[in-house]
């Protein structure tokens, strides 16, 4: 089975409150533009945040603004703008060292995105590699007459008269020039500029995980290119595609959230309805007070499932990957992890790790994997909200360990999964122990690795699409980085790399979309490899 075709749209990071007053909205919710506070001195704890910026296509982007801000501060921290990228897209700015890190990228013509880090103090962070859409096609609209605004593929925005006001809030009555920019998280260029973490801020004030029907951004801007906004009290209608591979699992009503550049994070106001008038051009239509990237996202409950890997004779099986996927009632999630030296899975259980997390009341399927080989896959129904589901021990008695076998690991997360390979263990993202990360992974088959740090240093090797037992040593050269992006992995393909005590060669079995990349590795302290 192959899984790269599925997708899971989660991203786990805390998040914080609701939105307040409009005005406060007013000021935060800038949506292409830059904007914020102006730079201030760094805090006594800081590190650095370093990476690379480009856009849809990969291509480097130059003159993007780079600022960090401490997500976890209630007052969303200050703002530190001191980095501008440069002809290979690169930036290194100094940032507070915290657990939450909002990292903003802004550059006109394009849609700010965000990426979320956590920094340590007098360490290096390496970001995720950050991707800028284009902004639409501008239309210009008589504002005191009011109008519509409309994309191709269904978009659209119509405001009132007289309703928009510039920067100090008077009225903006001459010709605004409005951009509207839609996207489809069904693609890659899609969920590549998504912004912020797949989880949002609920009317409730509860944190929940979401899965995106589609998002799009909302520019509004007089004749001088400054950006303009809803006047206080009034509203627009705005219409966000469904992309219509989703449109059969998307719900009657959604909620609606807008992204709040400010702190990073994703707060609910509102619902949108379905509407397949145009069956054609599925679309979410909603009411907004103000001009933002919007968001039409159907949250799920979360339980979890732990258990046991073992062969025939009852001995735990240790480096096994575990493979889940729901298909009903939504079949367009899965999840993965490794199974620790005992055989159990999720590795390293405990309170706040109580399992490997799905959504709740799914009905699931669940197979195992390691050096080739795999099982059948099982079905099981996982639980309730928050509950965990312990399916005990899997039997794996046709598993056959030979002289060539090679450690299996899972590498999760959204942007970023560090291994070391040494040891066989995965890190968190900017970890220097980390001889390099897997990131940027999409549901169409594409991930990327970055070397041992400095990103700009390539330590990488494609050897092409053999299997491990063919690579013996270390080549005499290494892929070329193209302006600092990371290399581009595939799957069944073998690579070599450096690490920071040796070198490691490893396979890439299969790259779970937005979940994981699961790879068979060898490491050696020597340049040559005896299996």
């Amino acid at each position: 089975m192959n899984m790269a075709k599925t997708s899971f749209y989660r991203h786990l990071i805390s998040m914080l409150f609701l939105f307040g007053a409009l005005s406060l909205v007013l000021g935060a919710c800038g949506s292409s533009g830059g904007g914020g506070a102006a730079p201030t001195p760094p805090p006594t704890a800081t590190g650095t945040v370093a990476g690379a910026v480009s856009d849809l296509t990969g291509a480097a982007l130059a003159g993007v603004t780079v600022s960090a801000t401490d997500g976890t501060a209630a007052d969303g921290g200050a703002v530190y703008l001191d980095a501008t990228t440069g002809a290979d897209g690169s930036y290194s700015l100094e940032a507070p060292a915290s657990s939450r890190v909002v990292v903003k990228f802004v550059k006109a013509g394009y849609v700010l995105t965000c990426r979320i880090v956590s920094v340590t103090e007098d360490e290096t962070t390496y970001a995720p590699t950050a991707m800028l859409a284009a902004e639409g096609a501008a239309q210009d609209v008589d504002a005191a007459a009011g109008g519509t605004v409309t994309t191709a593929d269904g978009g659209a925005v119509t405001f009132a008269a007289n309703s928009l006001v510039d920067a100090n809030g008077d009225a903006y009555t001459d010709t605004a020039r409005v951009s509207v920019t839609t996207f489809n998280p069904a693609t890659e260029a899609g969920l590549n500029a998504f912004p912020g973490d797949f989880e949002g801020v609920n009317t409730d004030g509860d944190t929940v995980p979401f899965q995106s029907y589609g998002f799009m951004d909302v520019t509004p801007r007089d004749d001088a290119g400054n950006s303009l906004q809803l006047a206080e009290g009034a509203t627009a209608e705005i219409s966000i595609p469904i992309p219509l591979s989703l449109v059969a699992s998307a719900p009657a009503t959604i909620p609606l959230w807008y992204f709040d550049p400010a702190d990073g994070l994703w707060k609910q106001v509102g619902t949108a309805a379905k509407d397949v008038t145009d069956p054609a051009k599925p679309v979410y239509k909603g009411t907004v007070n103000h001009f933002s990237i919007w968001n039409a996202d159907h949250p799920y409950d979360r339980s979890f499932v732990k258990g046991r890997v073992v062969d025939g004779d009852g001995n735990p099986l240790a480096g096994v990957a575990v493979h889940i996927r729901g298909f009903a009632p939504r079949n367009n999630w899965a999840t993965s992890c490794t199974t620790d030296a005992d055989g159990k899975f999720p590795p390293n259980i405990s309170d706040a790790n109580p399992g490997l997390p799905v959504e709740a009341d799914s009905t699931c399927e669940i197979w195992v994997r390691k050096s080739g080989q795999s099982n059948e896959p099982a079905n099981f129904t996982s639980s309730a909200a928050d509950a965990v589901l312990d399916l005990g021990d899997i039997t794996w008695a046709a598993y056959t360990p030979t002289p060539t076998s090679y450690e299996t690991l899972i590498v999760s997360g959204f942007h970023q999964g560090g291994v070391d390979f040494s040891t066989g263990t995965t890190m968190t993202p900017g970890d220097p122990a980390a001889d390099g990360f897997f990131e940027g992974w999409t549901e169409t088959d594409y991930a990327y690795y970055s070397n041992v740090l400095p990103l700009e240093t390539s330590h990488i090797k494609d050897m092409g699409a053999i299997p491990l037992t063919d690579v013996h040593a270390v080549p005499g050269d290494w892929d070329a980085l193209a302006g600092g992006i990371p290399i581009l992995i595939q799957e069944g393909h073998s690579y070599v790399i450096k690490c920071h005590d040796g070198y490691a060669k490893f396979y890439v079995q299969s790259i779970v979309g937005f979940t994981s990349v699961e790879i068979d590795y060898y490491f050696s302290a020597t340049t040559t490899f005896d299996r």
